[in-house]
């Protein structure tokens, strides 16, 4: 199996839908096509999963297809974890054209995929998630502005009662975001899957980090889909994410021999006496 996993820096960028929008149109204007930036995403996801759980073999997964880029990102993820051993299972919310190379490779990978409107009453989804690992949520992306209606709705408020059902719930991992999250502004549906990990793709956005959408969204990473950063679209944003490795560039050396009074003293004014 071979995984997107050039050693690159991520962005540290936070940037809004309309920005991220914006770096990567200009980043497929500089030669990285919107299709070679799928391909990374699908594989970055998948690398951070095999990562937190190294054995997938006969594992269940059941990917949630969307019917944009958000479900072809998913579909890449649902390819490289079956290269590395696991069943996976693919539900869409709507039929892809028949030129989508992404569903095709999962077809001749042999994976069982169904499409909604072929599911009566969901009965084939509740019996995937009654028995899945894990559930990828590849239905909505960063695009995503409320209410939330007809498939994805659907979709995702069955998965949620077939969870119910069961003494111990997969493990869900969100694709770019949780679906059914405002990625602006952080509101989200009442439907929006619980996320045990989130790989947002290329830069984190401002609604991950904003409640009542960030209760939804777990562990958050950050996965490389191959944009390079010098981009003056790049430049151009202001809004830094934190880091630990930038928060631990910013403090200084601690020498071993160093005590509460090396680095000076700090007046700290704050609160009453009954707050401080």
């Amino acid at each position: 199996m071979i995984l997107y996993t050039k050693a690159r820096i991520v962005l540290t960028k936070i940037v809004t839908v309309e920005q991220m929008q914006v770096i990567e149109k200009a980043a497929d204007a500089s030669g990285l096509s919107y299709a070679q930036m799928m391909e990374n995403a699908g594989c970055s996801i998948a690398h951070r999963i095999l990562e937190h759980w190294t054995r997938m073999e006969g594992k269940s997964v059941v990917i949630l297809v969307g019917s944009g880029n958000n479900g072809g990102d998913g579909l890449v993820v649902g390819h490289y974890l079956h290269d590395a051993g696991a069943e996976i299972h693919a539900y869409l919310s709507k039929q892809r054209t028949a030129e989508d190379k992404n569903l095709k490779r999962l077809k001749e990978d042999g994976c069982e995929i169904v499409i909604a409107s072929e599911d009566a009453k969901r009965k084939k989804l509740r019996q995937w998630v009654s028995k899945a690992d894990f559930v990828i949520d590849a239905v909505l992306g960063t695009g995503f502005k409320l209410p939330l209606r007809g498939n994805a709705k659907s979709i995702l408020g069955e998965v949620s009662l077939a969870m119910q059902d069961r003494d111990r719930t997969p493990i869900i991992v969100g694709v770019d975001c949780p679906s059914g999250l405002d990625c602006d502004h952080g509101e989200v549906a009442d439907e929006a899957l619980s996320c045990d990990l989130t790989v947002t793709l290329a830069a984190a956005k401002p609604g991950l980090f904003i409640f009542p959408g960030a209760n939804k969204v777990g562990k958050l990473f950050i996965g490389d889909i191959g944009i390079d950063q010098e981009l003056k679209e790049i430049a151009s944003v202001e809004l830094e994410l934190a880091t630990a490795d930038t928060v631990k560039a910013w403090v200084p050396a601690r020498p071993k021999n160093a005590h509460k009074g090396t680095f000076g003293r700090a007046l700290i004014v704050a609160g009453s006496v009954n707050y401080p």
